[in-house]
Protein backbone atom coordinates (compact mmCIF):
# COMPACT_ATOMS: atom_id res chain seq x y z
CA UNK A 1 0.00 0.00 0.00
CA UNK A 2 3.05 2.27 0.14
CA UNK A 3 2.56 3.21 -3.50
CA UNK A 4 -0.48 5.28 -2.55
CA UNK A 5 1.64 7.50 -0.25
CA UNK A 6 -1.05 7.72 2.39
CA UNK A 7 -0.68 7.85 6.17
CA UNK A 8 -1.04 4.76 8.33
CA UNK A 9 -4.21 6.07 10.04
CA UNK A 10 -5.84 6.55 6.62
CA UNK A 11 -4.93 3.04 5.44
CA UNK A 12 -6.09 1.60 8.75
CA UNK A 13 -9.47 3.34 8.50
CA UNK A 14 -9.94 1.85 5.03
CA UNK A 15 -9.12 -1.66 6.25
CA UNK A 16 -11.69 -1.25 9.05
CA UNK A 17 -14.53 -0.72 6.59
CA UNK A 18 -16.96 -3.66 6.62
CA UNK A 19 -17.02 -6.10 3.72
CA UNK A 20 -18.73 -4.67 0.63
CA UNK A 21 -19.78 -1.37 2.27
CA UNK A 22 -22.32 0.99 0.75
CA UNK A 23 -20.93 3.76 -1.51
CA UNK A 24 -22.01 6.42 0.98
CA UNK A 25 -19.97 4.73 3.72
CA UNK A 26 -16.93 4.47 1.46
CA UNK A 27 -17.11 8.16 0.54
CA UNK A 28 -17.56 9.20 4.17
CA UNK A 29 -14.54 7.16 5.24
CA UNK A 30 -12.41 8.47 2.37
CA UNK A 31 -13.45 12.06 3.11
CA UNK A 32 -12.23 11.61 6.69
CA UNK A 33 -8.68 10.74 5.58
CA UNK A 34 -5.86 12.40 7.50
CA UNK A 35 -4.57 13.95 4.27
CA UNK A 36 -7.83 15.89 3.84
CA UNK A 37 -8.18 17.38 7.32
CA UNK A 38 -6.58 20.67 6.29
CA UNK A 39 -9.54 21.57 4.06
CA UNK A 40 -11.57 23.43 6.67
CA UNK A 41 -14.57 25.59 5.90
CA UNK A 42 -14.00 29.21 5.01
CA UNK A 43 -16.69 31.23 6.86
CA UNK A 44 -17.65 32.77 3.51
CA UNK A 45 -18.41 29.29 2.11
CA UNK A 46 -20.92 28.18 4.70
CA UNK A 47 -23.99 29.52 2.89
CA UNK A 48 -22.98 27.92 -0.39
CA UNK A 49 -22.31 24.54 1.20
CA UNK A 50 -25.57 24.63 3.12
CA UNK A 51 -27.36 25.14 -0.20
CA UNK A 52 -25.41 22.25 -1.76
CA UNK A 53 -26.27 20.02 1.19
CA UNK A 54 -29.98 20.80 0.78
CA UNK A 55 -29.97 20.50 -3.01
CA UNK A 56 -31.96 17.52 -4.41
CA UNK A 57 -28.99 16.58 -6.61
CA UNK A 58 -26.91 15.85 -3.49
CA UNK A 59 -27.49 12.14 -3.06
CA UNK A 60 -26.08 11.79 0.44
CA UNK A 61 -26.53 15.01 2.43
CA UNK A 62 -24.80 15.54 5.75
CA UNK A 63 -27.33 15.13 8.56
CA UNK A 64 -25.57 17.38 11.04
CA UNK A 65 -24.27 20.91 11.23
CA UNK A 66 -21.56 21.57 8.66
CA UNK A 67 -18.43 22.09 10.74
CA UNK A 68 -15.93 19.31 10.03
CA UNK A 69 -13.35 19.15 7.21
CA UNK A 70 -14.78 15.82 6.03
CA UNK A 71 -18.16 17.53 5.54
CA UNK A 72 -16.55 19.88 3.01
CA UNK A 73 -14.68 17.12 1.18
CA UNK A 74 -17.80 14.91 1.17
CA UNK A 75 -19.93 17.64 -0.42
CA UNK A 76 -17.24 18.76 -2.88
CA UNK A 77 -17.00 15.15 -4.13
CA UNK A 78 -20.75 14.93 -4.71
CA UNK A 79 -20.93 18.36 -6.32
CA UNK A 80 -18.13 17.45 -8.72
CA UNK A 81 -19.67 14.06 -9.50
CA UNK A 82 -23.04 15.60 -10.35
CA UNK A 83 -21.45 18.21 -12.57
CA UNK A 84 -22.93 21.04 -10.53
CA UNK A 85 -21.41 24.34 -9.56
CA UNK A 86 -21.20 25.94 -6.15
CA UNK A 87 -24.12 28.29 -6.58
CA UNK A 88 -24.37 32.06 -6.46
CA UNK A 89 -23.86 32.35 -2.70
CA UNK A 90 -20.10 32.77 -2.94
CA UNK A 91 -18.28 36.07 -3.08
CA UNK A 92 -15.49 36.34 -5.63
CA UNK A 93 -12.68 35.80 -3.11
CA UNK A 94 -14.35 32.72 -1.62
CA UNK A 95 -15.04 31.28 -5.08
CA UNK A 96 -11.41 31.68 -6.17
CA UNK A 97 -10.22 30.04 -2.95
CA UNK A 98 -12.67 27.16 -3.26
CA UNK A 99 -11.92 26.45 -6.92
CA UNK A 100 -8.24 26.38 -6.05
CA UNK A 101 -8.62 23.93 -3.14
CA UNK A 102 -11.14 21.85 -5.09
CA UNK A 103 -8.40 20.60 -7.43
CA UNK A 104 -6.31 19.34 -4.53
CA UNK A 105 -9.33 17.81 -2.79
CA UNK A 106 -10.26 15.83 -5.90
CA UNK A 107 -6.67 14.70 -6.41
CA UNK A 108 -6.13 13.47 -2.84
CA UNK A 109 -9.59 11.95 -2.58
CA UNK A 110 -8.88 10.03 -5.78
CA UNK A 111 -5.73 8.58 -4.21
CA UNK A 112 -7.66 7.50 -1.12
CA UNK A 113 -10.41 5.88 -3.20
CA UNK A 114 -7.85 3.99 -5.30
CA UNK A 115 -6.28 2.69 -2.09
CA UNK A 116 -9.75 1.69 -0.90
CA UNK A 117 -10.30 -0.23 -4.15
CA UNK A 118 -7.01 -2.07 -3.57
CA UNK A 119 -8.03 -2.97 -0.03
CA UNK A 120 -11.39 -4.31 -1.15
CA UNK A 121 -9.83 -6.13 -4.08
CA UNK A 122 -7.35 -7.86 -1.77
CA UNK A 123 -10.19 -8.84 0.58
CA UNK A 124 -12.27 -10.03 -2.41
CA UNK A 125 -15.22 -7.97 -1.23
CA UNK A 126 -17.06 -8.40 -4.53
CA UNK A 127 -16.80 -12.20 -4.55
CA UNK A 128 -20.19 -13.86 -4.32
CA UNK A 129 -22.05 -10.58 -4.78
CA UNK A 130 -24.69 -10.15 -7.47
CA UNK A 131 -24.20 -6.39 -7.73
CA UNK A 132 -22.41 -6.76 -11.07
CA UNK A 133 -25.85 -7.44 -12.57
CA UNK A 134 -26.71 -3.77 -11.99
CA UNK A 135 -24.44 -2.96 -14.93
CA UNK A 136 -26.93 -4.60 -17.30
CA UNK A 137 -29.55 -2.20 -18.73
CA UNK A 138 -33.10 -2.81 -17.46
CA UNK A 139 -31.84 -4.78 -14.45
CA UNK A 140 -32.56 -3.14 -11.10
CA UNK A 141 -32.52 -4.23 -7.45
CA UNK A 142 -35.91 -6.00 -7.62
CA UNK A 143 -34.94 -7.99 -10.70
CA UNK A 144 -31.60 -8.88 -9.08
CA UNK A 145 -33.46 -10.33 -6.12
CA UNK A 146 -35.43 -12.62 -8.44
CA UNK A 147 -32.30 -13.63 -10.32
CA UNK A 148 -30.44 -14.44 -7.11
CA UNK A 149 -33.37 -16.58 -5.94
CA UNK A 150 -33.01 -18.50 -9.22
CA UNK A 151 -29.28 -18.95 -8.67
CA UNK A 152 -28.17 -16.32 -11.20
CA UNK A 153 -25.38 -14.32 -9.59
CA UNK A 154 -23.30 -13.07 -12.52
CA UNK A 155 -23.72 -11.43 -15.92
CA UNK A 156 -22.04 -14.45 -17.50
CA UNK A 157 -24.61 -16.82 -15.98
CA UNK A 158 -27.46 -14.55 -17.08
CA UNK A 159 -26.11 -14.52 -20.64
CA UNK A 160 -26.23 -18.34 -20.69
CA UNK A 161 -30.02 -18.38 -20.17
CA UNK A 162 -32.53 -18.74 -22.98
CA UNK A 163 -34.90 -15.84 -23.55
CA UNK A 164 -37.90 -17.75 -22.18
CA UNK A 165 -36.02 -18.60 -18.97
CA UNK A 166 -35.22 -14.91 -18.48
CA UNK A 167 -38.90 -14.01 -18.91
CA UNK A 168 -39.98 -16.80 -16.54
CA UNK A 169 -37.54 -15.86 -13.77
CA UNK A 170 -38.28 -12.13 -14.01
CA UNK A 171 -42.04 -12.57 -14.64
CA UNK A 172 -41.89 -10.51 -17.82
CA UNK A 173 -43.72 -10.84 -21.12
CA UNK A 174 -42.21 -11.08 -24.61
CA UNK A 175 -40.22 -9.56 -26.16
CA UNK A 176 -38.36 -8.76 -22.91
CA UNK A 177 -36.37 -11.99 -23.05
CA UNK A 178 -35.30 -11.55 -26.65
CA UNK A 179 -34.31 -7.95 -26.03
CA UNK A 180 -32.26 -8.99 -22.99
CA UNK A 181 -30.50 -11.71 -25.00
CA UNK A 182 -29.51 -9.07 -27.57
CA UNK A 183 -28.24 -6.73 -24.86
CA UNK A 184 -26.20 -9.49 -23.27
CA UNK A 185 -24.72 -10.53 -26.62
CA UNK A 186 -23.05 -7.12 -26.79
CA UNK A 187 -22.26 -6.80 -23.07
CA UNK A 188 -18.43 -6.85 -22.72
CA UNK A 189 -17.14 -10.23 -21.55
CA UNK A 190 -13.72 -9.28 -20.31
CA UNK A 191 -10.80 -11.67 -20.54
CA UNK A 192 -7.26 -11.10 -19.30
CA UNK A 193 -4.20 -12.96 -20.50
CA UNK A 194 -0.95 -12.75 -18.58
CA UNK A 195 2.52 -13.65 -19.81
CA UNK A 196 5.88 -13.45 -18.04
CA UNK A 197 8.44 -13.31 -20.86
CA UNK A 198 11.44 -12.54 -18.68
CA UNK A 199 12.59 -13.08 -15.12
CA UNK A 200 15.48 -11.17 -13.63
CA UNK A 201 16.69 -13.36 -10.79
CA UNK A 202 19.51 -11.07 -9.75
CA UNK A 203 17.27 -8.11 -8.94
CA UNK A 204 14.15 -10.17 -8.20
CA UNK A 205 12.19 -8.31 -10.84
CA UNK A 206 9.55 -9.58 -13.25
CA UNK A 207 8.44 -8.29 -16.60
CA UNK A 208 4.74 -9.04 -16.89
CA UNK A 209 2.84 -8.58 -20.14
CA UNK A 210 -0.95 -8.41 -19.91
CA UNK A 211 -3.60 -8.16 -22.59
CA UNK A 212 -7.18 -7.15 -21.73
CA UNK A 213 -9.81 -8.00 -24.31
CA UNK A 214 -13.39 -9.16 -24.88
CA UNK A 215 -14.55 -12.69 -25.67
CA UNK A 216 -17.84 -11.65 -27.29
CA UNK A 217 -18.92 -13.12 -30.62
CA UNK A 218 -20.82 -9.90 -31.30
CA UNK A 219 -19.14 -6.48 -31.15
CA UNK A 220 -19.07 -5.46 -27.47
CA UNK A 221 -20.79 -2.20 -26.55
CA UNK A 222 -20.37 -0.20 -23.34
CA UNK A 223 -22.45 2.87 -22.58
CA UNK A 224 -23.56 3.10 -26.22
CA UNK A 225 -19.94 3.06 -27.43
CA UNK A 226 -18.64 0.24 -29.61
CA UNK A 227 -15.49 -1.43 -28.27
CA UNK A 228 -14.76 -3.24 -31.51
Amino acid sequence: MTRHRLSRPTIRSLTLLPRAPEPMEILRCASSATELRSFVFNPLEKGAFSAINNDPSTRWPVKEQLTQPWHKVYLVAQCEASGGDYGARLCRAARVDLLSSRTQIVKVLGQVLRACADVMGARKDAEGKATELLQVPDIGPKKIQKLVEAGVMTVRRLSELDFFDIERILSRNPPFGQNMVQILAHFPRLVLSVDIPKRDGAEKKLIVRTVLGCANVETPVWKERSLG
